[in-house]
C-alpha cells in the first residue's frame, strides 16, 4: 500500500515526538537517581547565566550575516538587521515548536516577502552546514592532540570520525559542477534552483572566506561561553576540554531531530565530556541550564521581532 507524503510527514511527527519524549524520559530518571549529587550543586551565578545569554544573541547575529550575504548573493535585498530579526525568530521557534518549524518559516518568509526560491533557501543552509562541520571538525582533531599533550588522555573514538566529517565536508565544497549542465536545469524546480544556488555560492570563494570566518567567530564565542558556564560548577575544566565541548555542541546542533537538537546535544555533550574533569552530575546540570537560559533568551529576543516582521510582511 502506497503512503501519501501527508502520511509520510504525520508518521516523522510522531517518530519525532517520541524521540523528544524518551529524550526527556531518560533525562527525568537520571536527575531522580542522583537526586543528592544534583541538590548539592548550587544555582548558576548571575555572571554565567548573563554571558549565556549574550553568547547566544551573538551567535544569532553571526547567522543572520551569514543568512544575509548568502541571500544578497543569490539575488535577494536582505537587510541585516531583517536577518537578525528573522534568524531570531527562527531560533527560538526550532527551540519550542516541533518539525523544525522556524526553518519552514525561513523559507516561506523569504519566499513571501523576496521572491527567494525554496532550492537556494535550501542551497544556502547546506552550506552553512558544510562549512561548520569542515572547521569544527578540524578544530575539534587539534583540541583533541592539545588535550594529550596538555592532560595526558587521548579520545581515539573520536579522532577516528573527525577525519571522515572533515573530508566528506570539503569534498562538498570542492564541488564546481558543469555551468552549461546548470544553466540547462529548469530554474523553477527545486532541484534545479538547489544546484543553481549552491554552485554560485560555493563558487563564489570570497563569500565562502567570509563565511569561514563567521563560523570561526562564532567558535571562539562559544568556547568562551562554555569555559564560563563549565568552570561556574566545575573550576577545574581546561580552556580545551571547554573548547572540544563548544564544537560538539555546535555540530550536533544542526542534528535537528528534536526541537532545537534536544537531549540529542546533551547526550553528544555527555559522551564527549566522558573524560573531563568535571563529574557526569556537573556536566548534565551545565548542559540544562545553558539550554534553559538559551530557550528564555531566544522567546525574549523573538517577540519584538516576530511583530515587526509581521508588520512588514
Amino acid at each position: 500500500m502506497l503512503i501519501s507524503s501527508n502520511q509520510k510527514r504525520s508518521i516523522v511527527a510522531i517518530l519525532k515526538t517520541l524521540l523528544t519524549l524518551a529524550f526527556i524520559g531518560a533525562g527525568v530518571i537520571y536527575v531522580l537517581s542522583q537526586r543528592a549529587d544534583f541538590q548539592a550543586l548550587n544555582m548558576p551565578s548571575a555572571t554565567a547565566v548573563f554571558v549565556v545569554a549574550a553568547g547566544y544573541i551573538v551567535s544569532v547575529f553571526f547567522r543572520s550575516l551569514y543568512n544575509a550575504f548568502t541571500a544578497r548573493r543569490l539575488g535577494a535585498s536582505l537587510s541585516i538587521t531583517e536577518s537578525f530579526m528573522l534568524s531570531a525568530v527562527v531560533t527560538a521557534s526550532n527551540y519550542v515548536l516541533p518539525m523544525n518549524a522556524g526553518a519552514a518559516f525561513r523559507a516561506y518568509y523569504m519566499q513571501r516577502v523576496h521572491a527567494f526560491p525554496l532550492g537556494y533557501f535550501a542551497s544556502a543552509t547546506v552550506v552553512s552546514f558544510i562549512i561548520t562541520v569542515l572547521l569544527m571538525s578540524s578544530f575539534a582533531m587539534v583540541l583533541l592532540v592539545l588535550i594529550y599533550l596538555d592532560l595526558g588522555y587521548f579520545r581515539l573514538d573520536l579522532f577516528i570520525v573527525l577525519p571522515v566529517l572533515a573530508g566528506t565536508a570539503g569534498a562538498g565544497l570542492l564541488l564546481r559542477g558543469d555551468e552549461s549542465q546548470a544553466d540547462n536545469d529548469e530554474e523553477q524546480s527545486l532541484w534545479g534552483s538547489f544546484r543553481s544556488g549552491y554552485l554560485d555560492l560555493v563558487k563564489d570563494t570570497r563569500l565562502v572566506y567570509v563565511s569561514l570566518l563567521l563560523v570561526i567567530a562564532n567558535f571562539v564565542v562559544a568556547s568562551a561561553v562554555w569555559t564560563v558556564a563549565l568552570r561556574d560548577y566545575a573550576p577545574e575544566i581546561a580552556t580545551t576540554e571547554a573548547m572540544l565541548l563548544s564544537a560538539s555542541q555546535i555540530v550536533s546542533g544542526l542534528i535537528t531531530l528534536t526541537p532545537g537538537a534536544a537531549g540529542f546535544q546533551e547526550l553528544v555533550g555527555l559522551y564527549v565530556g566522558a573524560s573531563f574533569s568535571a563529574t557526569t552530575v556537573q556536566l548534565f546540570a551545565v548542559l540544562v541550564w545553558v539550554r534553559l537560559v538559551r530557550v528564555l533568551t531566544s522567546l525574549l529576543v523573538a517577540a519584538p521581532c516576530a511583530i515587526a516582521l509581521r508588520r512588514k510582511s
